[in-house]
């Protein structure tokens, strides 16, 4: 059975940036090997959204001009 870890440190995401990457239009995924010797039964993820998703929507409604 696999056990589930998670990244939770900035340097853990900056060093998983450095390895293979696959994008979509709406998912990016990235991996990398470890380099620090962890149980070989864990696996570790990691989750990050930006502020803007999608592609812009509906404008919001301004108010009228005085």
């Amino acid at each position: 059975m696999t056990a589930i870890g998670r990244l939770k440190n900035r340097s853990e995401f900056l060093y998983v940036k450095a390895g293979t990457r696959f994008a979509t239009p709406s998912l990016v995924l990235q991996a990398r090997r470890r380099a620090a010797p962890e149980p070989a039964h864990l696996a570790r993820f990691g989750f990050t959204a930006t502020k803007s998703l999608g592609g812009g929507g509906h404008p919001q409604p301004r108010p009228p001009p005085p």
